[in-house]
């Protein structure tokens, strides 16, 4: 089995993996939070239609039963 380490520039091969997979993991983190704040405002956004759908459909049944 080969255990060499091969030094470039100062760094190893196995530390420039482990700074390449912590930044492949940065990245991954900073989607999953921009997903879900992209599924907190569709959340918002449905509440808000619901709430006015459900705002006039009940001022027009009212105004209808009244008349």
């Amino acid at each position: 089995m080969i255990t060499e380490t091969i030094e470039t520039s100062g760094t190893t091969i196995k530390e420039g993996l482990s700074s390449a997979g912590n930044s492949v993991k940065e990245g991954l983190v900073g989607s999953l939070k921009g997903i879900n704040e992209i599924q907190s405002g569709i959340v918002d956004l449905a509440r808000a239609i619901l709430y006015t759908a459900i705002w006039y459909g009940m001022n027009i049944f009212l105004k209808g039963a009244s008349a």
